[in-house]
C-alpha cells in the first residue's frame, strides 16, 4: 500500500523531533556542572556515611530503656499481688487435678479417697469454686468421710457465692428437700432470689410457688404472681400454667377467666398436659368463654391418645352423646373400657350398664358383675356408691349362679390389687 503525503509529513515530523531531542541531551553532557550540582553530588556521599554510622551505633548500644521497662513492669507486678496470684492460682488448679486423679483412680480404695479429700480442701480453702463443690457432694454424701451435713452445706454455700446462677439455684433446691444438707426452707428462699434476681426463670417460678404455698416465706398470692408473670416471660410453662390458675380463681389477681383461657391455651400448645385439661374443660362447659364442643374434643381426644384417663372418659362421654364429634356407641365403650383399666370409677360403671344392657358391647352379666365391684372398689375411702350401682348389683346377683359370681368377684379382685388407687 502507498503512503500518503500526510503520512510522510507526519515521518519527517517525529524524525526531526528525534534530532533535537537527541542535540539537547549533548548539550547538556557538554555543558560544565553548576555549584548546585556539585553540592548534591558532594552531599550524597556524606549523608549514607552518617546514616550507617547511626545505625551501627544503635547496634551497638544495648537496649537500656527496653531493660528499664521491663524491670519496672516486674517489680509494679510483684508489689501489686499478680505474680502471687498467678503463682496460687496454678497451685490451686493442679490441686484440683491432683485430687480429681486420686479420686479416679481409687477404684475404692479408702487411702487414696482421703488424699483426694486432702488435695480437694487445699484447692477450696484457696478459693477454687470446683474444689468446694466437690467437698460439699464429699460430706453430704458420706462416701468416704463421716457425713456431716453442715460441712456440706458450708462448702456449697462458699460454691455458690462464687458460682454461676445455676448453682445457686441448685443450693436453693438441696436446701428445700434436705438433700445433702440440712432442711431449710427459708435458706433456700433467700438462695431462689439471689437466682430469681439474676433473671434465671426457673427459679422465679419456684419463688412464685413458695410465696404461694407460704413455704420459706409468709404466703402472699400477689407476689406468687409477680414471680409467676416473670418466669412466664422467660418462657417456663408451668409458670404460664399457674398464672393461669392465678386469673382463674382470682387470687392475687382480679378474676379473668378468658385470661386464664388465653393463658391456659399458651401452655397448652407447648404440650402441658394439666393445662390442656384446663382448657378443655372450659370449653365443653361454657366456663368463662364461648362453649366449642369440638374444641373440646380435639384437646381431650389429644389427651386420651396420651393415655391420660381422665380425657379417655371424657371422649367416650362425648362420643357416646354426640358432642363434637359424630355419636358412636362401640366408639364410646372403647375408651370407657380404657378409662376404666386406668382406674376411672365412673367409667367403670358406664362400662358395667353397658354389658348388663348390650350397649355397644355384647350382653354379658359375669363381666357386667365384675366391672361394677371394679367401679365400687375404686370409689374414694368414705364415698357411697350411687343408687342405680347399688339396684344394677340386686339384678346382675338374682341372673347370675354362684360359680360366676365367683369368677366376677375374683378378676375385680385381681384390678384391684394391682389398681388400688382411684384415677384422676
Amino acid at each position: 500500500m502507498f503512503a500518503r503525503k500526510n503520512d510522510l509529513s507526519v515521518r519527517r515530523g517525529r524524525t526531526v523531533e528525534r534530532r533535537m531531542s537527541t542535540d539537547r541531551s549533548q548539550d547538556a553532557r557538554k555543558r560544565p556542572p553548576t555549584q548546585n550540582d556539585l553540592s548534591a553530588r558532594r552531599g550524597r556521599p556524606v549523608e549514607r556515611r552518617m546514616s550507617t554510622n547511626l545505625s551501627q551505633d544503635a547496634r551497638k548500644r544495648p537496649p537500656l530503656i527496653k531493660f528499664a521497662v521491663v524491670i519496672f513492669c516486674a517489680v509494679l507486678a510483684f508489689k501489686s499481688g499478680i505474680i502471687e496470684q498467678i503463682i496460687t492460682n496454678m497451685d490451686t488448679h493442679a490441686s484440683l487435678r491432683r485430687g480429681n486423679s486420686l479420686y479416679s483412680e481409687s477404684g475404692g480404695d479408702p487411702a487414696k479417697r482421703e488424699k483426694s479429700v486432702a488435695w480437694f480442701r487445699k484447692a477450696a480453702e484457696r478459693g477454687n469454686s470446683e474444689a468446694q463443690r466437690k467437698l460439699g457432694e464429699i460430706y453430704g454424701s458420706g462416701d468416704i468421710v463421716p457425713q456431716d451435713k453442715e460441712q456440706a452445706a458450708y462448702w456449697y454455700r462458699k460454691a455458690a457465692e462464687q458460682g454461676g446462677v445455676d448453682f445457686k439455684y441448685k443450693l436453693a433446691l438441696m436446701f428445700s428437700r434436705g438433700d445433702h444438707v440440712p432442711q431449710d426452707k427459708a435458706q433456700a428462699v433467700e438462695w431462689l432470689r439471689k437466682a430469681a434476681e439474676q433473671g434465671f426463670g426457673p427459679a422465679q417460678y419456684r419463688l412464685g410457688l413458695s410465696y404461694h404455698e407460704g413455704q420459706g416465706v409468709p404466703r402472699d398470692r400477689a407476689q406468687a404472681v409477680e414471680w409467676y408473670r416473670k418466669a412466664a416471660e422467660r418462657g417456663i410453662v408451668e409458670a404460664v400454667f399457674k398464672l393461669g390458675c392465678a386469673y382463674y380463681e382470682g387470687e392475687g389477681v382480679p378474676q379473668d377467666k378468658r385470661e386464664a383461657a388465653a393463658l391456659f391455651l399458651r401452655a397448652a400448645e407447648h404440650g402441658f398436659t394439666e393445662a390442656q385439661l384446663k382448657l378443655a374443660a372450659m370449653l365443653d362447659r361454657g366456663d368463662g368463654i364461648e362453649e366449642d364442643a369440638s374444641e373440646a374434643f380435639f384437646w381431650y381426644y389429644r389427651l386420651a391418645k396420651q393415655k391420660v384417663v381422665s380425657a379417655q372418659y371424657r371422649v367416650g362421654c362425648m362420643a357416646e352423646q354426640g358432642r363434637g364429634v359424630y355419636r358412636d356407641e362401640k366408639e364410646a365403650a372403647s375408651w370407657f373400657k380404657k378409662a376404666a383399666h386406668g382406674g376411672h370409677a365412673e367409667a367403670a360403671l358406664n362400662l358395667a350398664q353397658r354389658f348388663a344392657r348390650g350397649r355397644g358391647v355384647p350382653k354379658k352379666p359375669v363381666d357386667a358383675y365384675m366391672y361394677l365391684l371394679m367401679y365400687m372398689g375404686l370409689l374414694p375411702e368414705g364415698q357411697e356408691p350411687v343408687a342405680e350401682a347399688i339396684k344394677l348389683k340386686t339384678e346382675l346377683e338374682r341372673q347370675m349362679r354362684p360359680k360366676a359370681r365367683a369368677a366376677a368377684r375374683d378378676a375385680a379382685a385381681r384390678f384391684l390389687k394391682e389398681r388400688p388407687q382411684a384415677a384422676r
